[in-house]
């Protein structure tokens, strides 16, 4: 069967039959009519996971990414220019005039098969009954995150964050490997200007909001992580306010410290009250609900209710005329009069 030949060709080595099981996968991963199922499929997913790993092994100069700046994002250049190749195993074995079964692979064939890994593991993640046998297996999860975190090729990265993002919903951070370089890596990717990146990391922090403790551990993200949310409650794309506002929401619910670093940025209420005042439709409902009662929460902190007496007029004329959050502005309205 296809199944038995795939695993046997990842676990040959042999180019030929990878190329050949790279290329069906790929076309198995897009199939809509007849998707590909992991829950069924498992033993291919192993065998192609173990064969990432030797890839991710023998592409050092992905993995260390000790490379010059200008070359960050475009590592293919890098290495034609060096015609640099990482044999697999075949120098030392020649030198001890043992002759090799594996082919001569260059280090950028490699790394070209492993985007085209990553590309089939993203396009798989797109169906939800694979979202859990992916997070469930813990090898799987450990080279998805430890490529994503590299942060050296952009199509190795977006793939990684698309993979991520669409199972961060079943991602339990204190389990996770490299969790900390794994969430400073995604705020960088909030602060990258290519827009749909920076989207998909939002909905990533959005979605890693779910699982029970994430939030506690969210929490303690430096302070740029709160600026980029706060900075982001102004986006362009109202996906991007929402996952922004949602975030904060979950956070402002947390240690009073917590909300007093949230309130404390720039323009932080400003933003917040923009939101409740000009969500005015039913399709806002949402928005208007979460931005008040993230005020809410903030105002709880004595240290920040000053931050909210320049906007009091603002609040009161939003009390009275939207029903839907009157009672939770008013009762902003008295935390900041100290009633």
């Amino acid at each position: 069967s296809d199944s038995r030949r795939l695993v046997l060709a990842f676990q040959s080595r042999i180019q030929s039959e990878i190329t050949w099981a790279l290329n069906l996968m790929t076309l198995f991963s897009c199939n809509n009519t007849n998707p590909f199922l992991l829950e069924q499929q498992m033993h291919v997913l192993d065998a192609m996971i173990e064969y990432l790993k030797i890839c991710a092994k023998n592409a050092p100069s992905l993995m260390d990414g000790k490379i010059p700046e200008e070359y960050r994002g475009n590592l293919n250049i890098l290495l034609r220019e060096r015609e640099y190749q990482v044999i697999s195993g075949k120098s030392q074995q020649r030198e001890l005039g043992i002759d090799s079964f594996y082919e001569e692979v260059s280090e950028i064939q490699y790394i070209e098969q492993i985007k085209v890994m990553l590309l089939i593991l993203r396009n798989l993640s797109f169906n939800r009954q694979n979202e859990m046998f992916i997070v469930k297996s813990p090898e799987t999860m450990e080279i998805v995150v430890k490529l994503f975190i590299t942060f050296v090729d952009k199509e190795i990265t977006y793939h990684g964050l698309d993979i991520l993002t669409n199972v961060a919903k079943h991602i339990f951070l204190k389990d996770l490997p490299y969790r900390e370089e794994f969430l400073m890596t995604l705020l960088e990717c909030l602060k990258l200007t290519k827009v749909n990146v920076m989207d998909q990391a939002v909905e990533c922090f959005r979605r890693l909001t779910f699982p029970s403790g994430n939030d506690e551990i969210m929490e303690k993200l430096p302070e740029e992580f709160f600026q980029e949310m706060v900075r982001l409650l102004a986006a362009f794309n109202a996906d991007t306010r929402e996952g922004a506002l949602e975030v904060i929401c979950t956070l402002s619910d947390l240690k009073m410290q917590t909300r007093t670093k949230i309130a404390g940025q720039p323009k932080c209420v400003l933003r917040l009250i923009a939101l409740l005042s000009s969500s005015v439709g039913p399709s806002d409902d949402v928005i208007s609900k979460m931005a008040a009662l993230t005020l809410s929460n903030l105002s709880l902190a004595p240290s920040v209710r000053h931050l909210f007496l320049p906007y009091e007029q603002a609040l009161a004329m939003v009390a009275g005329s939207d029903e839907r959050v009157s009672k939770l502005i008013c009762q902003i309205l008295a935390e900041i009069n100290g009633m």
